[in-house]
């Protein structure tokens, strides 16, 4: 079951961050705030974000609780990101934008094994 969790885990993480990332992208062309790169700044911010957690996921191969909890966290820093950034008015962005990304940290990390050749 802890396997199945694991590798569950890793397959939703990937359709969402697919999903995220273009929604992201495609809500932020035309924005305002560019910085030097002709990239908006919130965009920027948010490639980040899932780029640490994207290296969550490739860390949860070697090391489960480490990519688990580094994906979880980045969930958290784009909720925070949300509420910081657009206030209380933005909770259900926060929610939306953190709360599956942690709950996906927190399934890998559910996933560890103490002795296994493959985890």
């Amino acid at each position: 079951m802890k396997k199945l969790m694991g590798i569950l885990g890793r397959i939703l993480f990937i359709l969402l961050f697919g999903f995220f990332m273009s929604f992201f992208v495609f809500e932020s062309i035309g924005e305002e705030g560019f910085s030097l790169t002709g990239m908006p700044v919130k965009l920027m911010i948010m490639i980040a974000s899932f780029l640490v957690m994207f290296i969550g996921l490739f860390v949860s191969f070697k090391n489960v609780k480490l990519g688990g909890f580094i994906i979880m966290v980045g969930g958290l820093f784009n909720a925070l990101y949300m509420i910081l950034g657009g206030g209380a008015e933005y909770i259900d962005a926060a929610l939306i934008f953190g709360v599956p990304f942690i709950i996906l940290g927190v399934m890998i990390m559910v996933s560890f094994r103490k002795k296994s050749k493959y985890y």
